[in-house]
């Protein structure tokens, strides 16, 4: 995503045939000083639109500790696929 010709952040995401329909969004990224801008709002928004129309089921890794993470996917419908999960980092999915 730039922005005033300034690159604030970027989305990167896989679908494999091999992997029955599902993506996986293995990073979405904002420079520090442009978080909290909506800038991570612009990029998942439209990779959930691109989704939803291609490969609805949707599979991500986020920190087990980042309330901050958390509560963004929880926006987007993702949920934590195994909710007694502690490891460092939990996979959280959305099916529409």
């Amino acid at each position: 995503l730039t922005i005033r010709t300034k690159l604030v952040g970027f989305a990167f995401w896989t679908c494999p045939k091999e992997n029955n329909g599902k993506c996986c969004l293995e990073f979405l990224l904002i420079d520090e000083p442009d978080r909290s801008k909506g800038y991570g709002k612009i990029l998942m928004d439209d990779f959930v639109q691109w989704a939803d129309a291609n490969r609805p089921h949707i599979l991500i890794q986020i920190p087990s500790k980042d309330e901050r993470c958390k509560h963004f996917y929880t926006k987007y419908g993702f949920k934590p696929k195994n909710p007694a999960d502690t490891a460092e980092l939990v996979n959280w999915e959305r099916a529409v």
